[in-house]
């Protein structure tokens, strides 16, 4: 639900009651602030060029602990697929951009770019798939270029979205990063923005943290979610600015299992209205699947700006109910 509700200040209370009374439900790890590895296996300057097979020799031939350092400057590259241990450390005054080409994504020909019934036909940009171990970090940022014209085409990743939705189809759009089947994941001060689908999408993960991450893409930007966690335990969202053009977090559940374990704690908003969405209105539980949301923290105190006065309705219901979902 997009839209601001305001309610009576004898619910309010209730709510920030509700959220009290399941603040001991969280991510059962002792999480700490990540710290970038010691051990630098690669460092790379960008070459102006498609840097798609050297990323991908490098992350392939670092060793576990380690990681693949980007330098200053623009890298280009097409899907990159992380290793497990190994942590891609991005510098500050360096972007990895997703080149805006569908063929580099396509799971099956000409898949990607396309409006179709199903809109799962694009490869995500950074994929960790049944990895165990290291993550993305660093002060520069991965940008996924959604607003950028699609070669071959003459419209951009979002506008290929906005054209699905009056047309009643899905768009096959890539996620900027897709976390699947994976243990002990962790993403540190790195900036994520302009994302064509969903920035952070998890499935089956075990153990994820997000320290001091800023995600940032236009409020027009369809389906461009910050973080969802989906049937995935003990995750961690602190420190960190969301601003998206759709769910800035979006805890999910469904045919793969239960969401539980998840801690959203010391957020800040980039602007007033986001953060209050990013709690309230933005913090959304599935519709399908809200009662196999469990032990979820999502801890009024620490968000700014503060809730006091306003509160956007998740979208399956109250905050009374979705207290109860947490069990």
């Amino acid at each position: 639900m997009r839209n601001a509700l305001r309610y009576p200040p004898l619910l309010s209370a209730v709510i920030v009651l509700a959220l009290y009374a399941v603040a001991q439900a969280q991510d059962r790890r002792h999480v700490v602030q990540p710290v970038a590895p010691t051990d630098v296996c690669a460092r790379l300057v960008p070459s102006s060029t498609n840097e798609t097979a050297r990323l991908q020799e490098a992350i392939a031939h670092c060793r576990a602990g380690a990681a693949v350092y980007l330098s200053g400057g623009a890298f280009l590259a097409g899907p990159l697929e992380m290793k497990s241990g190994v942590t891609l450390w991005i510098e500050r005054g360096a972007t990895l951009f997703a080149i805006a080409d569908p063929t580099l994504y396509d799971k099956g020909p000409r898949s990607c770019g396309r409006i179709d019934r199903r809109g799962d036909g694009c490869r995500p940009f950074i994929s960790f798939s049944k990895t165990r171990g290291g993550g993305v970090m660093g002060e520069g940022s991965i940008d996924g270029q959604g607003g950028a014209v699609m070669t071959g085409t003459k419209e951009t990743w979002w506008q290929l979205a906005r054209r699905a939705q009056s047309e009643g189809g899905n768009q096959n759009v890539p996620r900027l990063i897709q976390i699947d089947h994976a243990q002990d994941i962790a993403f540190h001060r790195i900036t994520l923005r302009n994302a064509a689908n969903f920035h952070v999408a998890m499935n089956r993960v075990e153990g994820a943290t997000f320290w001091g991450v800023t995600i940032d893409a236009p409020a027009d930007a369809r389906n461009t979610d910050g973080i969802d966690p989906g049937a995935s335990e003990d995750v961690t969202i602190t420190h960190s600015s969301i601003r998206t053009g759709d769910d800035n977090v979006a805890i999910k559940a469904g045919n793969n299992g239960p969401s539980r374990h998840i801690s959203i704690l010391v957020m800040r908003g980039l602007d007033q209205g986001h953060a209050l969405k990013l709690l309230l209105d933005d913090v959304r539980f599935s519709d399908r699947a809200t009662w196999q949301v469990e032990n979820a923290d999502v801890a009024a105190s620490g968000i700014w700006p503060p809730l006091q006065g306003a509160a956007g309705a998740p979208a399956s219901g109250s905050w009374v109910g979705c207290a109860k979902a947490f069990r």
